[in-house]
């Protein structure tokens, strides 16, 4: 089934974590009585300081991807100590060169670009939500085109919310092709054929 999950829910989780995180790592700055750089650190890693903000953004997002974690003192110290590891890992892999390896930066070159896109996309699809919406004729003449084999077809009731879903992405990569079509007919774009032709040749 697909999660339905209200937005609103989802922004008061975050604020109520966000407030909650603020005690619990202002309370573990003061008793560690470590480096405070005006509070804005939590710990230093070789000198590098492992700022409050980073580390209360890693945090969230840890909790978050887990619902089974439970925010206190003793799992935000333990997050604490895998967040430093993670820091003397990247420190000794930048001492070995490592981030100027060429296959880590086409990982990173690739990882940039493909996030990059999605949020190109998630761009869009607030643009076009206002158009694009599934009417409930649509989901039956969708629901009316499922094929019943040797399993019954399901009540429209119980998949009602996933042909909507369905129908909706559908025209949400609609959208995207025909806004693809109207930027390259706006763009300038000049392909080498000869130089293509090399793919296939042994130059």
């Amino acid at each position: 089934m697909i999660n339905r999950r209200p937005r609103s829910n989802d922004v008061k989780r975050s604020r109520i974590l966000f407030v909650i995180l603020s005690v619990i790592l202002i309370s573990i700055i003061t008793s560690c009585g470590g480096q405070k750089q005006n509070g804005e650190a939590v710990a230093t890693v070789n000198g590098a300081p492992v700022l409050l903000k980073e580390f209360q953004k890693d945090l969230a997002i840890y909790a978050n991807r887990n619902p089974d974690f439970k925010l206190d003192t003793k799992s935000v110290e333990d997050h604490l100590d895998m967040f430093i590891d993670k820091q003397l890992m990247i420190q000794e892999a930048t001492k070995m060169g490592l981030a100027k390896d060429d296959r880590f930066l086409e990982t990173i070159k690739r990882f940039w670009e493909q996030t990059l896109i999605r949020e190109l996309i998630n761009a869009k699809s607030m643009e076009w939500r206002d158009r694009l919406f599934v009417t409930e004729d649509e989901i039956q003449s969708h629901y009316q085109e499922i094929k019943s084999g040797a399993i019954p077809k399901p009540p429209l009731k119980d998949v009602h919310d996933e042909i909507k879903t369905s129908l909706l992405e559908q025209k949400k990569q609609k959208a995207l092709e025909e806004w693809l079509k109207e930027a390259r007919k706006g763009a300038s774009i000049k392909v080498d054929a000869r130089g293509l032709q090399r793919i296939f040749s042994n130059e």
